[in-house]
């Protein structure tokens, strides 16, 4: 389900991976894993690994932008995971973003081909 997603996300798509379920069940596990093992490795580290061999694969002198967000819904309050204490934020809805996180961090990477091969350098 989420290599789809992803696929998209290469295709110029937004793309949302959604963990739903109660305490202790296993969505931490599931979106990081184990990033050096490549059998326990999650959902975030397979998506970022997908992403930029793809870009490694592209042309040269394209830069590439990512943009990602983290949310967590606990007792439908809304948390940023990247923030630091951003709780309590807000779900609006603007004519230009359409619906949206107020406030939400969002990491913005522009990427290179060059920085890329040092990125997988290192999770190889």
């Amino acid at each position: 389900m989420a290599k789809e997603i992803i696929e998209d996300v290469l295709t110029g798509y937004n793309g949302t991976i959604f963990a739903y379920g109660q305490t202790g069940s296993g969505k931490t596990h599931t979106m990081y894993g184990e990033f050096h093992n490549d059998e326990q490795m999650g959902i975030i580290p397979r998506a970022a690994k997908h992403i930029f061999n793809f870009i490694e694969k592209c042309e040269w002198d394209v830069e590439y932008t990512i943009e990602a967000s983290m949310l967590e819904i606990y007792r439908e309050t809304l948390n940023d995971l990247l923030g630091i204490s951003k709780t309590d934020l807000k779900i609006k809805e603007d004519p230009q973003k359409g619906i949206h996180v107020g406030n939400l961090t969002q990491v913005v990477m522009r990427i290179t081909f060059f920085r890329i091969l040092i990125f997988m350098l290192q999770i190889k």
